[in-house]
């Protein structure tokens, strides 16, 4: 079996992401869906905004996914897409579906007429079930509630289904990736100078968002990234500017309100690429690493994909529990954000450990065997 190679103190980073959009959502989503005010927003400069961590975890899966299939190319001659979508199916169906039971079925019982229901129209239920719910977003950008968060889903199982026929079929992997960051770019800047043959405004804004919302060129930048990992090319990014000016790009992404564009998250991208190859791989990174792969940030990575499909009905569960209450701004801020923290993390545990780790434990069988001449595990620096 083909020896994956461990990247450590990449689970912080995929927790940190989870932990930003845990925070940024408790603070926006019932403003934004139900028209009430921020909840504690001075929180909410502590983090990255939702969209930019969203990016960030697909620059991760990019990174990770891309370096696990050029693994298994170089271990066994090739990549088995039957395996590989196999244990994408082990690692994230389960817990989707279980949450749409939650959105359709569990959610109406307990709340009866209160239920804010998402869009229930044949096509739209297709949409979400069928694993394209960013194309739902784009379509009912107002009418998702708890269907919100589902789109980033839809984008990592598309990915899956277009990356690994593509790096199985395609010779040169590198020439792929930046392929694909053109023709995304390309596309993109044809709508906005309208010199494609569609004159409905609404549908090129449309296939805009729907361009935004999809990502591909973020977790092509990952790709990329892992590609220089794999080849053992990795002076350039482990330089004091690339790394520096990586942190202050993050910084401002923290600190700053700067917009939500299609650009700035391609640059946020192209930074987050630069520390995820830093924190995993540069000697002079040792100590980081050490704090990063501390028990606890190794636990909430594990956990980081139940903290993203839990936390939207804790924050509508506490949101409903509280909303009629009388208690005092600043009272009702420290409860909202403390009870669905607590609440999110613990049943998150409990979902990784009990539900979804038997199914992990099935995608060893799944995993190609390498070839005779092959055999010994691969390295970076071969």
């Amino acid at each position: 079996m083909p020896s994956r190679r461990y990247f450590p103190g990449l689970n912080a980073i995929r927790a940190y992401a989870a932990l930003c959009v845990l925070v940024g959502h408790t603070v926006w989503n019932p403003a934004i869906l139900f028209g009430e005010p921020l909840i504690a927003p001075w929180l909410d400069t502590f983090v990255l905004n939702g969209g930019t961590a969203v990016t960030l975890f697909f620059v991760l899966s990019g990174f990770l996914i891309t370096h696990l299939l050029l693994e298994e190319k170089r271990a066994t001659g090739t990549i088995s897409i039957r395996n590989f979508q196999i244990r994408r199916v082990l690692r994230i169906h389960p817990l989707y579906y279980a949450a749409l039971f939650g959105v359709f079925i569990v959610m109406p019982l307990l709340y009866g007429e209160r239920y804010h229901w998402p869009t229930t129209e044949p096509l739209s239920l297709i949409l979400v079930f069928g694993f394209m719910a960013n194309v739902l977003s784009t379509l009912v950008p107002t009418q998702l509630f708890l269907l919100a968060p589902f789109w980033t889903l839809a984008v990592e199982e598309q990915f899956y289904l277009l990356w690994s026929p593509l790096m199985k079929c395609i010779r040169r992997p590198l020439n792929l990736m930046f392929g694909v960051i053109v023709v995304r770019w390309s596309f993109t800047l044809l709508l906005e100078l309208s010199l494609l043959p569609i004159t409905d405004p609404a549908l090129v804004q449309n296939l805009l968002t729907l361009l935004y919302m999809t990502r591909i060129d973020c977790m092509a930048v990952g790709g990329i990234a892992a590609y220089f990992v794999f080849t053992n090319r990795m002076q350039l990014a482990f330089h004091n500017v690339v790394w520096y000016g990586a942190l202050f790009i993050f910084g401002v992404g923290v600190m700053l309100p700067i917009e939500d564009t299609q650009l700035n998250q391609f640059l946020y991208a192209l930074a987050f690429a630069a520390l995820i190859v830093n924190v995993a791989c540069n000697p002079k990174r040792g100590q980081l690493r050490a704090f990063l792969e501390r028990p606890v940030f190794l636990a909430l990575g594990n956990m980081s994909y139940s903290i993203y499909m839990i936390h939207s009905f804790i924050i509508y569960i506490m949101w409903q529990t509280l909303r009629g209450t009388d208690l005092p701004t600043p009272v009702y801020e420290a409860v909202m954000h403390i009870s669905v923290y607590i609440i999110t993390l613990t049943l998150a545990y409990a979902s990784y450990r009990w539900f979804e780790t038997p199914f992990l434990r099935l995608k060893h069988r799944f995993t190609a065997e390498p070839v005779q001449k092959t055999a010994r595990p691969a390295t970076v620096g071969d």
